[in-house]
């Protein structure tokens, strides 16, 4: 059976992860999350100046690979994703086994217009404002990634700001449902997210 596709789309820092995370909770082992983010080309050497890299273009991404991957999906086929190293900004050695089940939900900085509408049963925008998502990657490039201040707000300004108004905002309007992402953790708006696949399941 053709598993159900949920693409989750939206800024960076929008909140995709979270509410990916949010509908695997709710249903468990019928459910896998598959990201966008996994698919980096990675970047080698030690002439690469990572502060003048657009890791907000598709461009970034090996689309060809994922594009494949969607494909399998969709035929029920397990496939091996590859995993990046946002510290080292390379692909690691590892691969993760993937075995498609009912439900896949797919997030990504931009889904809809770069892959096109047709690979998802159901697309979904997470939309918050711009200054919203900047105080996140601040708080999060920090923790997790030892970046200062200004190499977040250079970083921001130069490419994910404008790739944003270039290729994610454009997924809004092809969005099926568009979730309000500063109310993440609003009960009401995952249950309507939830009523609209559970009506693809059944």
């Amino acid at each position: 059976m053709e598993p159900v596709i949920v693409g989750i789309s939206g800024g960076s820092a929008s909140g995709k992860t979270t509410l990916a995370r949010q509908l695997v909770e709710h249903y468990e082992d019928k459910s896998l999350i598959l990201s966008l983010d996994c698919y980096y080309k990675g970047q080698y050497g030690s002439d690469v100046d990572i502060s003048k890299l657009n890791f907000d273009s598709p461009e970034s991404l090996d689309m060809e690979l994922f594009q494949s991957h969607l494909k399998a999906i969709h035929r029920g086929e397990a496939i091996l994703i590859p995993q990046y190293d946002f510290a080292t900004h390379a692909r690691m050695n590892k691969k993760i086994m993937f075995h498609p089940t009912p439900i896949v939900i797919i997030e990504g900085i931009f889904l809809f217009n770069v892959l096109g509408i047709a690979d998802f049963n159901l697309k979904v925008f997470v939309d918050v404002p711009d200054d919203i998502r900047l105080i996140r990657r601040l708080i999060r490039d920090g923790l997790e990634r030892s970046r200062s201040v200004d190499s977040v707000i250079t970083q921001y300004l130069s490419s994910v700001r404008p790739m944003h108004y270039k290729y994610v905002l454009p997924d809004k309007s092809m969005a099926d449902l568009v979730i309000d992402g500063e109310l993440i953790d609003e009960k009401r708006q995952l249950s309507t997210l939830i009523e609209s696949i559970d009506r693809l399941i059944k």
